[in-house]
């Protein structure tokens, strides 16, 4: 990889779906907006050839969304260099993408918004969210358990009738998306974010 910076990740999570359509755009979309996470290697976690790596092709796209339009459980990843590259798996209930992409100088909040409006506006996100490469626990999050809050953290419009608590009155600066819900940029204010929507390893948010 580019060493313009540390690594960054991004993960978009969607409650899981057949529109083939929908998923289209979702692959089309993460797979060619960074440059630095352009697949090079895929590595099936999942199915009769798990443990298999293969040259990335983009003919692999089309597979990669009967897959998130079925019903089976799958992951792939889809590496770019050393650290960077992108992940798409999907569970009964949920789906998610996660992108791994060179670090710079713009905001991760506004390279976060610029990934989401680039998306279809009919395609329905649940969450979003901004962690460090090295923050494995709150990788585990997603709709079925939201303990802690990110340094960004996205909240689709389907998701925020569904919330326990006022999303937009959340003491942080929030970014309103308009039909693709609001993203709060937590950054140093997380816990105080936290506190007030009632987030804790104790009382997690349960959205599926």
């Amino acid at each position: 990889m580019s060493r313009a910076g540390r690594a960054v990740c991004m993960h978009l999570i969607y409650r899981s779906h057949g529109d083939s359509e929908l998923w289209r755009a979702v692959v089309d979309t993460t797979i060619d907006w960074d440059a630095s996470a352009r697949p090079e290697l895929l590595d099936r976690y999942t199915g009769p050839r798990a443990g298999d790596e293969s040259p990335w092709s983009d003919a692999y796209r089309a597979e990669l969304v009967t897959l998130l339009a079925g019903d089976a459980p799958f992951s792939w990843n889809l590496s770019a260099g050393e650290e960077t590259g992108l992940t798409f798996s999907r569970s009964a209930k949920e789906s998610r993408c996660s992108l791994t992409v060179d670090g710079n100088r713009t905001s991760i909040a506004d390279r976060y918004c610029a990934l989401v409006e680039s998306l279809p506006p009919d395609v329905s996100l649940g969450f979003g969210y901004h962690v460090g490469t090295d923050d494995e626990e709150c990788e585990m999050d997603g709709l079925s358990r939201l303990t802690r809050v990110p340094a960004v953290l996205h909240v689709g419009a389907d998701e925020l009738a569904r919330a326990p608590a006022d999303v937009a009155a959340s003491p942080c600066e929030v970014r309103d998306l308009g039909a693709r819900g609001l993203v709060l940029v937590a950054g140093k204010d997380a816990d105080a974010v936290a506190a007030h929507l009632g987030i804790s390893g104790d009382t997690p948010w349960r959205l599926i």
